[in-house]
């Protein structure tokens, strides 16, 4: 787990950092990644922080499972039982990412410290700065320029259509469609109870 303690409020950021740390294809690529000389200095210790509370994360796990499989060693045909020479597992502790914590204060002042945020808003931000740290261009860019794994695994490749206009005149051409990338897509809980109830009524039907 990661710590938060009372009044820390750390709870945003460490549910960003537990989604992350879940997909395999992240980790897989983050253990061994490096973030470019070229990136910016706020990215970099947004690359750096999450790199340290990974790697907290990554002991933690390994500690619980050395900790599940070793066992108190057995008499052989003695029949008496052999104190274990392994030493005691060391009391657990928590990870923490009080420094990504800090890190996002530095790469954007509204995540200011000691206060609650959007995780949602939290992730965007995380996301678009270790792209930076890692992209192909060195800087990544507001339009996410260049290439990295943090592209492949999150971002979304989105397409808006736009209805033909009706007041359009005959030889103007149609609207194009706009291709664009993104990170997270919202969707309006009127839309899903629709979309509910519509799959229910065709099953029904």
């Amino acid at each position: 787990g990661l710590e938060n303690q009372m009044g820390q409020n750390s709870c945003f950021v460490n549910v960003v950092v537990q989604t992350l740390w879940s997909v395999a294809a992240f980790r897989d690529a983050f253990v061994s990644a490096q973030s470019l000389e070229s990136a910016k200095p706020a990215d970099r210790s947004i690359f750096d922080a999450m790199k340290e509370v990974c790697s907290m994360m990554e002991a933690t796990s390994a500690h619980k499972e050395d900790g599940s499989s070793s066992t108190g060693g057995g008499g052989g045909g003695g029949g008496g039982s052999a104190p274990s020479s392994e030493p005691p597992p060391k009391p657990e502790r928590l990870a923490s990412a009080t420094a990504l914590k800090k890190a996002l204060y530095h790469l954007n002042e509204k995540f200011a410290i000691g206060e609650m945020h959007d995780a949602t808003e939290a992730r965007e931000a995380l996301l678009d700065a270790l792209h930076r740290a890692v992209a192909a261009d060195g800087n990544g860019g507001e339009d996410k320029g260049g290439s990295s794994f943090m592209q492949k695994v999150f971002s979304m490749r989105m397409r808006m259509t736009y209805p033909p206009d009706k007041n359009a005149k005959k030889d103007e051409p149609p609207n194009k469609p706009v291709d664009f990338e993104q990170w997270t897509q919202y969707v309006l809980a009127s839309e899903l109870r629709e979309a509910v109830a519509a799959a229910e009524a065709g099953e029904n039907g």
